[in-house]
């Protein structure tokens, strides 16, 4: 999340600050990412099925290694 996430999706941002991300899209937290799991998966996450690449929209960009970490981390309930 701090590498590829935070940059837009920050509690910290506000306006075109935040680079088009939706208000409540915060990944600075956990709480903040708990709350819209589900969205981040189908955005940014990779699992047996597919590969999500939607986000970020722009370098940098994780690589499908993370993307995966990224899914089972969220699968498990992002413990």
């Amino acid at each position: 999340m701090t590498s590829y996430c935070v940059g837009c999706h920050s509690s910290q941002r506000s306006g075109d600050d935040r680079n088009g991300a939706p208000a409540g899209h915060d990944f600075d937290t956990l709480e903040g990412i708990v709350a819209v799991a589900e969205h981040i998966d189908e955005h940014a996450a990779a699992g047996p099925e597919e590969v999500n690449e939607l986000m970020p929209p722009s370098d940098p960009r994780p690589t499908d290694e993370e993307r995966e970490a990224l899914g089972e981390w969220l699968a498990c309930g992002t413990p």
